[in-house]
């Protein structure tokens, strides 16, 4: 039995005591698709995990160098307005840090298409705020992402307990064909690009999203970062799994390539393309 690096699992980590559970990303056994990695904050404030899959655990202790992402408790104020409450979000674009704008830049998002999508900066945290929000416009969903190497990790997510968030962004004119990403930034590309797309949140996918995608659409694209081994053969996985399940008549993937936020609009629309040839 091995140790879980906290960057594996405080993310995941409930606010308040309870447990949470996740799939454990690159688990050394193999693919998780079944959530097997619990994450339980206890009584005192420390943090236990322990991955059925593999058998590996990791504890850390209840202060943190970080703060964990989360959204204020469920009170009368909906969900959609909630996000209006986490730090001091600052929502114009004209006095966002220059590493955020330069970021968004290099992610193909200006900052009338990052207004669009509700981006926002966290001043106390000096992150970035990413929502997702659901098919009603309920926030479901946030990461925040790391600009400044403070030792944090890069991405911090919070989920609303069984909300699902794995909605597709719609674009326009190309939505018998939905891409299959890794991030809410590369499906917000392809959204723009004018294709329906998915974020996964990470290189696998659940259950529940290939019934979600049953039957929607003419072509599922699989297109993931395939930045390592692992991703690269989670990424045939998917293609292989939606194949054999008839989640769409034709399910394709694209490899050999990075995620689509680093490619130009009429980029992601050529690679598409170039696959569906």
């Amino acid at each position: 039995m091995g140790r879980l690096r906290s960057t594996e699992f405080m993310p995941y980590a409930p606010t308040l005591r309870g447990t949470e559970r996740v799939n454990h990303e690159d688990c050394p056994a193999g693919t998780d698709i079944k959530r097997r990695l619990y994450v339980t904050r206890k009584e005192e404030g420390n943090v236990v995990a322990y991955c059925h899959n593999c058998g590996n655990s990791g504890v850390s202790g209840g202060a943190s160098r970080f703060r964990l992402a989360h959204l204020p408790p469920i009170s009368a104020t909906s969900k959609r307005e909630r996000l209006e409450m986490i730090g001091d979000l600052v929502k114009s674009p004209t006095t966002w840090p220059k590493e955020m704008r330069l970021w968004l830049k290099e992610c193909g998002i200006d900052l009338t298409i990052a207004t669009k999508y509700g981006i926002v900066y966290d001043s106390v945290d000096r992150r970035i705020i990413i929502p997702t929000r659901d098919e009603s416009g309920d926030l479901v969903m946030y990461q925040s992402r790391r600009l400044y190497g403070d030792g944090t990790p890069k991405y911090l997510t919070y989920k609303e307990k069984g909300a699902y968030y794995h909605h597709a962004l719609m674009g326009k004119g190309k939505n018998n064909t939905c891409i299959i990403v890794e991030d809410m930034v590369s499906a917000i590309r392809c959204a723009e690009a004018g294709y329906a797309a998915v974020p996964l949140f990470t290189s696998t996918m659940a259950d529940d999203i290939y019934l979600t995608l049953m039957g929607k659409y003419d072509t599922i694209v699989v297109w993931l970062d395939n930045d390592n081994a692992t991703v690269i053969r989670h990424s045939r996985e998917i293609r292989k799994r939606a194949a054999l399940t008839g989640v769409a008549p034709n399910v394709l993937r694209v490899g050999q390539r990075s995620d689509p936020k680093h490619y130009s609009e009429k980029g992601i629309i050529h690679i598409i393309e170039e696959v569906m040839l």
